[in-house]
């Protein structure tokens, strides 16, 4: 009996593991990451619900006082099968990625409820008063703004300006997603982008982090085009989509906000040379990587929680 349940739960993990794969194959559109699908997904929720009225256009003009640019990132929807073969699939995926100790930065399947991170709940009001200069609405600001340089980063191809806003293990997932576009000669185009709102849902502690969870909605107009002809493979350069993300960022314990704007520096742990912080997180002399999350947030993780299309 034990043998022939332990071939049972081989052929099923099988079974599940092909339709996640063709699930993959058929379904996720594009995006930085992969979030944007071609078929809605998640609570379609009322905007009463998402806290900001500020509205941050891709024109450069803003409602809200929040300048920003265009594009966005991520991945799922548009699965083509039955809801609940998806799932199915989505709870096996999630189950055995969890057994596995998979990081914080893999985004999630669509639908997926906000999440609540490992740690001490301390809340905002305990951060700035550790912190007087921690500005919630220039942090969302600076949200938006990241979200902006993201979706701009992911359409040129060149992902290392990311690289000072990301963990280490979420820019080098990315920059994997994106080498699939490079390497298949085609652009993700994320257009006449939108953040429509931001707000801070929680702040935790850990043993080494300050952690911060954001909810931001946006508005942006999604599809693949092939480098070579300019036609389009994937999407719809008419449809607009509307976005509601997760995003978790990270700072060392201890690390406060600068009282400044400018360039901000430090000295690389290798050979000493000086190291532009708002620039790149490798030294220019050694290459060495500098840890990030020393000396401001970093987006540990983002997660696609529904899409709307108009």
């Amino acid at each position: 009996m034990g043998f022939r349940g332990g071939r049972i739960k081989r052929l099923l993990a099988f079974v599940l593991a092909c339709c996640l794969i063709a699930v993959i194959a058929v379904g996720s559109l594009a995006d930085a990451g992969g979030f944007a699908g071609d078929s809605d997904y998640g609570s379609s929720g009322g905007s009463s619900d998402w806290g900001s009225s500020s509205d941050w256009d891709s024109s450069g003009s803003s409602s809200g006082g929040f300048i920003v640019g265009s594009d966005d990132s991520g991945g799922f929807g548009g699965f083509g099968f039955t809801s609940i073969l998806v799932i199915i699939v989505i709870v096996y995926v999630v189950y055995r990625a969890s057994q596995k100790g998979a990081g914080a930065g893999r985004p999630v399947a669509p639908g997926a409820s906000y999440s609540t991170p490992q740690g001490r709940n301390i809340g905002v009001a305990a951060l700035q008063a550790e912190d007087p200069n921690f500005s919630e609405q220039a942090f969302l600001e600076g949200i938006a703004n990241r979200y902006v340089k993201l979706q701009q980063a992911w359409m040129a191809k060149d992902w290392e300006p990311m690289r000072m806003l990301m963990t280490d293990a979420l820019y080098a997932q990315f920059e994997r997603q994106l080498g699939d576009f490079i390497r298949n000669r085609q652009t993700n185009r994320v257009e006449r982008i939108a953040v429509l709102g931001a707000r801070i849902l929680g702040c935790w502690r850990d043993d080494v982090n300050d952690i911060l969870t954001i909810e931001l909605r946006t508005r942006i107009v999604d599809y693949v085009v092939d480098d070579m002809t300019g036609n389009v493979v994937r999407g719809d350069p008419n449809r607009e989509l509307f976005m509601t993300y997760e995003w978790t960022l990270v700072r060392s314990i201890g690390v406060k906000t600068d009282s400044f704007e400018g360039e901000r520096k430090t000295s690389c742990p290798s050979c000493g040379a000086p190291v532009l912080l708002n620039a790149s997180n490798r030294c220019t002399y050694c290459g060495t990587l500098i840890s990030a999350s020393e000396h401001d947030w970093v987006i540990s993780a983002i997660r696609g929680i529904s899409q709307r299309s108009s």
